[in-house]
């Protein structure tokens, strides 16, 4: 089954590239190998309570992050759910390895000079989105000439690093999704295709006797 958690960033605007910066880096930190924070606690030990864990963030006006756990047993959606907060919350209380995370920094550096080079989309999105979100000025845009944001960064202690899980984690409100199966609606969804292939069939067999006629 499928766990989905939606966090509303309400305070990270598009033009904040270095909040958004920082939220992809948070991505990689979190669940971008299988030594990261997330996979290690939920997918990669001996209870684990989903197959994967990824992470998106939608920039627009207000950004939003959102969480997905596939593979979750249904009786163990809530408890996904839990040890989820759990962890971030844990992150923060016991700290973060700081150097993992400026890795992390690298990494995403590094993945992001690739896109420079092999992304079509790289500029056009950035582009697109400052013409519907961004200011008339266009000096949103100044972002794109450098990747100084990575510098700033990968300088942060770990006491910012988690106070900036903490705000967005652990604190801020969020949505949960849990996709729980029904056997009454897979019926329903079975009957209404079986219903609709033979009114389609009817329908071609009148246009058939019509043109016949």
């Amino acid at each position: 089954m499928v766990l989905i958690v939606s966090l509303l960033l309400s305070a990270i605007l598009v033009p904040n590239i270095l909040a958004v910066t920082a939220l992809d880096v948070l991505s990689v930190f979190l669940a971008g190998s299988s030594v990261s924070l997330l996979e290690a606690a939920l997918v990669e030990n001996e209870d684990a309570v989903a197959s994967s864990v990824y992470l998106h963030v939608g920039s627009r006006p207000k950004s939003q992050l959102t969480i997905y756990m596939s593979g979750v047993e249904t009786k163990r959606l809530a408890e996904a759910e839990r040890r989820l907060f759990d962890t971030f919350g844990k992150a923060v209380k016991e700290g973060i390895n700081l150097e993992y995370m400026r890795d992390c920094v690298r990494r995403t550096r590094r993945t992001k000079k690739h896109d420079v080079e092999t992304a079509v989309h790289y500029f056009s999105g950035p582009i697109i989105v400052d013409s519907l979100y961004g200011k008339r000025s266009g000096e949103n845009l100044a972002t794109l000439k450098t990747l100084e944001d990575f510098d700033i960064l990968e300088a942060w202690t770990e006491d910012q690093w988690k106070s900036y899980i903490n705000k967005w984690f652990v604190e801020n409100r969020h949505v949960s999704v849990l996709g729980k199966p029904s056997a009454k609606l897979a019926k329903k969804i079975d009957d209404d295709e079986v219903c609709s292939s033979c009114l389609s069939h009817i329908r071609l067999l009148i246009v058939f006797i019509e043109c016949k006629d």
